[in-house]
């Protein structure tokens, strides 16, 4: 299965559960030339089922992002698809990155919702105005 979100601009592909995901090789440099027939491409998310998880890993070479280690946005972007396949309300995706990272996601009616454990990496405060006001 192929999916095109028009609100993120992200291009999901859904693979055989039997590919590990972990070891999947993309070549960055060579899915930018998926923007001649999609313009506006923002994101390339692989996905797939492994057991109760869905895993997913996701690449923005479009945007100087050649793998991001964990994507809400893409999360919520595959998990309408996997709500329907699966026929539940509530998933969890594993990113499959480097780094990667855990995530679960709830539909109630039309609202989603997304949780996780998060790692802080910039704190501080922005100014806005002439005086900081």
């Amino acid at each position: 299965h192929i999916l095109y979100s028009d609100i993120n601009h992200y291009l999901c592909i859904f693979v055989a559960n039997e590919l590990n995901l972990s070891s999947l090789f993309i070549d960055t440099i060579s899915i930018i030339n998926i923007n001649s027939f999609l313009p506006d491409i923002r994101g390339l998310i692989i996905s797939n089922q492994a057991g109760e998880k869905v895993q997913m890993r996701f690449f923005d070479p479009w945007e100087g992002i050649p793998e991001d280690p964990v994507t809400g946005s893409a999360a919520l972007v595959v998990s309408e698809y996997w709500f329907k396949e699966l026929n539940k309300n509530v998933i969890d995706i594993e990113q499959k990155s480097l780094r990667g990272g855990n995530m679960q996601v709830s539909k109630e009616k039309e609202f989603l919702s997304i949780s996780g454990r998060t790692t802080i990496i910039l704190e501080g405060n922005i100014k806005v105005g002439e005086y900081g006001q």
